[in-house]
């Protein structure tokens, strides 16, 4: 708050940041990788979920965005792959 700079580690270490990396092209892709194979919908759902929840915490739209999801075209391939023990192909729909 006072506009100093802080070390990396030290923001780590306070909580003010999720976590540090050494290489940033290596730590956004330790992270976005993971989610570029999740289906763009169900990506979509969660991060309205979080906009809509962040002041407080609400299990019916939780709900809601499960539902959503699994009542989705990309809901019903997840389950088909699932079952076909194949990847899924995503329309983000």
């Amino acid at each position: 708050m006072s506009g100093e700079r802080i070390p990396a580690e030290t923001a780590e270490a306070w909580g003010l940041v999720e976590f540090v990396v050494d290489d940033l092209e290596d730590g956004i892709a330790r992270y976005v990788e993971p989610l570029a194979k999740q289906s763009p919908h169900a990506i979509r759902q969660i991060k309205e979920l979080l906009r809509d929840t962040r002041d407080q915490r609400s299990d019916e739209r939780e709900v809601q965005a499960f539902a959503a999801c699994l009542n989705s075209e990309d809901g019903q391939e997840g389950v088909a792959a699932f079952l076909e023990k194949r990847a899924a192909n995503w329309s983000g729909k």
